[in-house]
């Protein structure tokens, strides 16, 4: 039930243990769209510390109560670095799966079939990364990298380390936000930042997670929210509107 204003809400929750794979990363597992289709398998994608990536559908059980697994299809260690990220791109339905293990990018589709392999010769091991069309953002622990069609577009050094990343829908090209460990999260675009925010706290995780109700901003962009949370606890919102991120 929901809580009343200042209380705290209580869930019972009871596990239910779908598949064991290896040890993952932060970041390394991604649920894609819902089927459209009654029937289908809700899939679910895993990069794991092998450098494997697997696919498996969840599938409701006439004979059990509850969902089983179908496995849909695994890829084998083609590196010996782990997977580090794994990000989804494109349509759902037609949606492509990214991931990076140490500073190669690989993207295939919902099938399994490889449709790129990137080297990106960056300086550091891909910590945090987004794809949006043919645009690739990677992030190591200090240094920021735009790609565009595979060919470096940007770079930027961070003031502190960079933990985590998410984009958002900017004219003439999606931005990047960085949660940085020195309390800021920074709007990234190419080699310049844009626009930062100071927040209470080390910035460890980001994420946007919807469009604000107020329409359109300053600049023309569509008022955006993005969720972060700090090192010491806190989770905060703050909005982009393309004049700036405002918390």
């Amino acid at each position: 039930a929901a809580s009343r204003a200042g209380a705290t809400m209580e869930l019972a929750l009871t596990r239910h243990d779908l598949l064991q794979v290896s040890t993952l990363s932060r970041g390394c597992m991604r649920l894609l769209p819902r089927p459209a289709k009654a029937g289908e398998l809700q899939k679910i994608a895993v990069g794991d510390d092998t450098g494997s990536l697997q696919v498996f559908g969840l599938v409701t059980s006439a004979k059990r109560s509850g969902m089983e697994v179908e496995r849909v299809f695994q890829t084998p260690s083609a590196s010996k670095a782990a997977i580090s990220r794994l990000e989804l791109s494109g349509e759902a339905g037609s949606e492509r799966i990214y991931y990076a293990a140490g500073t190669l990018v690989r993207g295939c589709n919902r099938k399994g079939k490889e449709v790129l392999k990137f080297a990106t010769d960056v300086t550091e091991p891909i910590r945090s990364m987004c794809v949006e069309g043919e645009t690739i953002h990677a992030a190591g622990e200090f240094v920021y990298n735009e790609f565009v069609a595979c060919k470096e577009s940007g770079f930027l050094m961070a003031n502190d380390r960079i933990n985590d990343m998410t984009l958002v829908a900017a004219a003439p090209q999606p931005a990047a936000v960085l949660a940085c460990q020195d309390r800021c999260l920074r709007v990234v675009r190419g080699s310049k930042v844009l626009f930062q925010l100071q927040v209470d706290g080390p910035a460890t995780a980001v994420a946007r997670c919807s469009r604000a109700p107020s329409g359109a901003g300053a600049s023309g962009d569509i008022d955006q929210q993005v969720l972060y949370g700090t090192e010491n606890g806190l989770v905060g919102l703050a909005v982009y509107d393309g004049a700036g991120l405002k918390g």
